[in-house]
């Protein structure tokens, strides 16, 4: 196991308190590593992969418990990188669509949020949350032993520029590289990191 997954492993059994911070968490996770599928007028489904067992954990319960989704888990072994890789699918469900818009994956137009909706970082501690929840589903830290580097990796440029401004909000000076066809918003001082 690498040492950015050993982290995310320990991270993910350490929950945030407050309900505020699990949802700012929850929401991360989702804006980085999920797919949503719509279907027509509010049908909705939700995909979530992680090469994570800890993250998909969390994710299948905080869904279940929370917002009582119906939610299949579904493991797939990699022949080529012998891991497994984990799918939490929430298929559409009555439930799904205000679920969707509490976690600000939606917003109240039911329209899809590209960056990070302001009333899910209002406080600080749920800053830090989503931040978390950002590294546990496209997060990358090398061992410091060797050198320093962090990194949070997306396909959106509005949400890698939000990303940056919560890291800077938070005491964190971070930088974007443009990618092909990513963003890496990234850290390389060690005394960041």
């Amino acid at each position: 196991m690498s040492f950015s997954n050993e982290i995310k492993s320990e991270l993910a059994k350490l929950q945030p308190r407050q309900k505020c911070c699990q949802r700012a968490e929850i929401s991360a996770i989702i804006h980085m590593d999920g797919s949503l599928h719509i279907a027509g007028h509010e049908k909705f489904a939700l995909d979530v992969s992680t090469g994570n067992a800890p993250v998909a954990r969390l994710l299948y319960k905080y869904l279940t418990d929370t917002f009582a989704l119906k939610v299949e888990s579904i493991i797939r072994r990699s022949v080529l990188h012998k891991a497994n890789n984990y799918l939490i699918h929430v298929p559409n469900q009555d439930k799904i669509s205000q679920a969707l818009n509490e976690l600000g994956i939606l917003d109240d137009h039911m329209l899809v949020v590209q960056g990070i909706l302001p009333r899910l970082v209002k406080r600080d501690c749920c800053a830090v949350a989503y931040l978390r929840g950002a590294f546990l589903g496209g997060g990358y830290v090398s061992n410091p032993k060797r050198n320093y580097h962090f990194e949070l990796t997306t396909d959106n440029a509005e949400f890698a520029l939000d990303l940056q401004a919560l890291l800077n909000r938070v005491g964190l000076p971070a930088k974007i590289s443009d990618r092909k066809k990513n963003f890496a918003v990234y850290m390389k001082d060690s005394e960041d990191i």
